[in-house]
C-alpha cells in the first residue's frame, strides 16, 4: 500500500466543507469523529463518533460537520501495489459508511503509519 497522505484528530472549524465533486486519483478512508454528514449516493447521511468511509478513486467525496459543530476526523489517502492489495481494497465496502466498535484502535494504527513515514 502506497499512503500519499495521513493524519489523526485532524481538526477543522465548523465552516467546513469538503467537496470535491469527482473525488481524488487515491482511496480516501475517513473516521469521524464529531457528529458530521457525508453524502452517499447523492443524499446526505448522518455520522458519529465511530462511523467511518472509504471513498473509491473518482468518486465524490463531499462531507461537513454538524451546523455550529468543529470538525474532527482521522484520514489516510492511499493507493494499491498491486492487483491483490486491489482486490482485497475491492473486498471493502467502499462508499458505504460503516461504524467501528473501536475506533481508538484505528487512530493508533494511522498514528503508527504517520510515524513512520
Amino acid at each position: 500500500m502506497i499512503v500519499t497522505m495521513a493524519d489523526i484528530n485532524n481538526i477543522q472549524d465548523k465552516s467546513f466543507k469538503l467537496h470535491r465533486p469527482n473525488g481524488r486519483p487515491d482511496y480516501l478512508f475517513v473516521l469521524f469523529k464529531s457528529p458530521s454528514y457525508v453524502m452517499v449516493n447523492g443524499i446526505y447521511e448522518k455520522m458519529d463518533n465511530g462511523d467511518c468511509i472509504i471513498f473509491n478513486k473518482h468518486k465524490i467525496q463531499s462531507y461537513f460537520p454538524e451546523s455550529g459543530q468543529e470538525f474532527c476526523h482521522d484520514f489516510i489517502h492511499f493507493n494499491s501495489e498491486s492487483k491483490v492489495e486491489e482486490m482485497l481494497i475491492h473486498s471493502l465496502p467502499l462508499g458505504v459508511p460503516f461504524k467501528l466498535s473501536i475506533p481508538d484502535r484505528i487512530t493508533s494504527i494511522l498514528r503508527s503509519i504517520i510515524e513512520e513515514r
